[in-house]
């Protein structure tokens, strides 16, 4: 005890680490691991959704196109290549139009959804029929050209899928966040609400942004691969 006393404080501090397992050793423990895990999940819950509804409209469309009838079969591969064609005569400008509103479209209602108080299911919608449209391209494509449609895939198709993906993820979770805030709340509940509709407004302004980005690079891939690409498919 009189030992004890005459330890410094730097003394104490030496024998509390020793006898206090570090924060490195608790997450190398499997429980700590696993509590790592569910707080990651949590976390990224609404992302998770988000992206798995994409995925599974990815896949609703590969399917539809791999057992639906052959006539419903020549539809879809006709109006692919007219959509092919179409492309090929579109300029920079054009092409970076078009992918602009395809995406600023989606962008609008799910930035619409986001102050509705039951529309979550509906933000969830847009994913999936967005990853159904990819699906029914990518399949059709497939179908139509076999392996040689890899290249347009992955030079043309594949890049801005991913970018535009992520972006309406990123957005759907904004929309998800205000639409059960207000679910939760009123809109007279104060100046709490109306900072985080500020927000949103803010970083939907930045999504826009990015949809810009993203239609400028569709149109640079297409001009600079196009050639490549298309000369797969004959």
């Amino acid at each position: 005890m009189l030992a004890f006393m005459y330890l410094s404080p730097s003394d104490l501090d030496k024998i509390l680490q020793q006898k206090t397992p570090s924060m490195k050793t608790i997450r190398s423990s499997p429980m700590g691991l696993l509590r790592g895990v569910k707080k990651d999940f949590q976390e990224h819950l609404l992302q998770y959704l988000l992206a798995s509804a994409f995925l599974l409209g990815v896949l609703g469309g590969t399917l539809l196109v791999e057992y639906c009838s052959p006539e419903t079969m020549a539809i879809l591969q006709s109006l692919l290549g007219t959509y092919i064609e179409e492309r090929q005569l579109m300029s920079f400008t054009q092409i970076m139009v078009a992918t602009f509103f395809s995406f600023a479209s989606s962008l609008l209602l799910l930035f619409l959804c986001g102050f509705c108080t039951i529309a979550q299911l509906l933000i969830l919608l847009v994913l999936l029929v967005k990853g159904l449209g990819y699906g029914f391209s990518v399949g059709t494509l497939y179908q139509q050209y076999g392996t040689q449609g890899i290249f347009y895939v992955l030079l043309l198709i594949f890049p801005i899928m991913i970018l535009g993906t992520l972006l309406l993820i990123w957005a759907g979770k904004s929309s998800l966040k205000l639409s059960l805030s207000l679910l939760k709340t009123t809109w007279s509940s104060g100046e709490g609400d109306r900072q985080k509709i500020q927000n949103y407004c803010i970083r939907y302004l930045f999504f826009l942004v990015f949809c810009l980005l993203v239609a400028i690079l569709d149109g640079i891939l297409y001009i600079s691969f196009s050639g490549f690409a298309l000369a797969r498919l004959q």
